[in-house]
């Protein structure tokens, strides 16, 4: 009887275990189908075979990050029709040991669109990318990490064609970093590889440079805002409304449906997107961003003795922004990407930073090609900041703080150094795929003249650019006091 009861056991254990097993197994398959999209790589889908790469592809490799990704559509300089493909991103990991089109990819991505993006940069020779992950087993959209990147459904391929040097925009998003408590984008230097899957893989398919780049957007890893909430009692808009950005930049045939009017300006809704608009979200955007506005330009209720404006402005935002967007130069800074947020029951956050390819002296126009004027102080936004006594004050005092850390000589010149040293094994190889950058005589929407010869003069020049602009702005920020006054009535 005993002997009986112990087989029983034994085969309810056995028959427990196959059951755990079985479901194991199932579990396996239903991961596997859903999100073989990342980090699984296909023996069968190899890149491409020796017959397919020239010479020149064949011996590419680079200490950089490689991406190469290969479309189904013949066009994709199309803005808004994007085209479909796949991604291989080759990281090896290793500063020590070379990326090539040949090795084990790290990532592969089985579904992306990707298109053109930017307004100016649209008509640049070497474009810019928005490219989005789509999950392979029912085609929605795919958060996944890449590069070390917080996992996205999408991110930016973005060229620094008109910014010579490389650096400007990473230079900015590395201080942002450092020195403001909101969200920055991160970027990551690749080198890019395009192709038609049905073409051979050529040296033309080579791209150059580029960085791989966070995109603004509402999410836990980037901007963290609570769902879109309107106030239901008008008294208690700032308590329980908020869950916003606001944009201003310039305003186009994709964007115009998001276009509010204030007393003063046209703005442009960021978040909520079009989809998700309607006339009572516009209207109470509007509502509370004219509210803001009223803040700034009329004082009389929002006097410094009273609490002043930075009951409901986030100051340390609009203050570290300024600071960051002057001392770059930025001519778009205050102007154009110009994003503002909050949340519900939060204050209005200047931010994130956005767009620094024509900053550090790198455009002809708007005095941007000196170092020795104010360009952002000029702003509809800091112009009306910078009217308030307390505003200056908190600027110097932050200038001067940040001189001593983040912003001293020795900083500046580390960080531009540092860059320099990754990027320079892959620059002859970028500008050999666009000579015209270089040439001495090609006009480069909007470089200023005279034209530089070549990368290391390009790195010189900013380097010496921003020393001298910080030495300046050390000088001069006391010169703002001559507009501003005690907000006391």
């Amino acid at each position: 009887m005993n002997n009986l009861k112990n087989n029983h056991a034994r085969i309810s254990q056995k028959g427990i275990l196959l059951i755990v097993l079985f479901f194991l197994v199932i579990a396996l398959i239903i991961y596997t189908v859903l999100f073989k999209d990342v980090l699984l790589y296909d023996a069968d889908v190899m890149l491409i075979d020796e017959n397919d790469f020239t010479k020149a592809s064949t011996a590419f490799s680079s200490h950089l990050p490689v991406i190469e990704i290969e479309y189904s559509s013949r066009r994709i300089d199309d803005r808004y029709n994007p085209a479909s493909g796949t991604m291989r991103v080759f990281d090896n990991g290793s500063d020590k040991i070379e990326n090539t089109l040949h090795d084990m990819p790290a990532y592969k991505y089985l579904n992306i669109t990707f298109h053109v993006r930017g307004n100016s940069s649209f008509g640049f020779n070497k474009k810019s990318y928005h490219v989005e992950f789509f999950n392979n087993y029912n085609l929605k959209s795919l958060n996944a990490p890449i590069l070390g990147l917080p996992a996205s459904s999408d991110f930016i391929l973005y060229s620094s064609y008109t910014d010579k040097s490389l650096m400007r925009d990473w230079i900015a998003y590395d201080l942002g970093a450092k020195i403001l408590k909101q969200w920055t984008p991160k970027v990551v230097p690749v080198e890019l590889w395009l192709r038609s899957k049905d073409t051979k893989l050529a040296n033309n398919n080579y791209q150059g440079i580029f960085f791989i780049m966070e995109k603004i957007k509402v999410e836990k890893n980037r901007v963290d805002l609570k769902p879109f909430t309107m106030a239901e009692d008008p008294l208690k808009w700032f308590e329980d409304g908020g869950g916003y950005i606001v944009l201003r930049d310039h305003i186009n045939d994709q964007n115009k449906m998001q276009v509010f009017r204030t007393n003063s300006e046209e703005m442009l809704i960021y978040y909520p997107k079009a989809k998700d608009m309607t006339p009572e979200i516009m209207e109470y955007i509007t509502d509370e961003y004219q509210h803001f506005e009223d803040m700034l330009h009329y004082t009389k209720n929002y006097s410094e003795k009273n609490g002043g404006i930075s009951k409901y402005f986030d100051m340390d935002s609009f203050v570290d922004t300024y600071i960051i967007q002057e001392f770059m130069q930025s001519v778009d800074g205050g102007r154009l990407s110009f994003y503002m947020y909050r949340d519900i029951g939060k204050k209005l956050v200047c931010g994130p930073i956005w767009d620094f390819n024509l900053a550090a002296g790198n455009a002809d126009y708007n005095d941007c090609d000196r170092f020795d004027t104010w360009v952002v102080y000029h702003t509809p936004t800091y112009r009306a900041l910078f009217d308030r006594k307390a505003f200056v004050d908190a600027v110097i005092k932050r200038w001067e703080i940040l001189r001593k850390n983040e912003l001293s000589d020795e900083n500046i010149k580390k960080m531009i150094d540092e860059k320099k040293e990754i990027l320079k094994p892959a620059t002859k190889r970028n500008f050999d795929r666009w000579p015209e950058l270089f040439d001495g005589k090609s006009y480069i929407w909007p470089n200023p003249y005279p034209y530089t010869t070549s990368w290391n003069q390009e790195v010189t020049n900013l380097k010496q650019y921003l020393l001298q602009r910080a030495a300046w702005m050390d000088k001069h920020f006391k010169d703002l006091y001559k507009n501003a006054k005690n907000i006391n009535q």
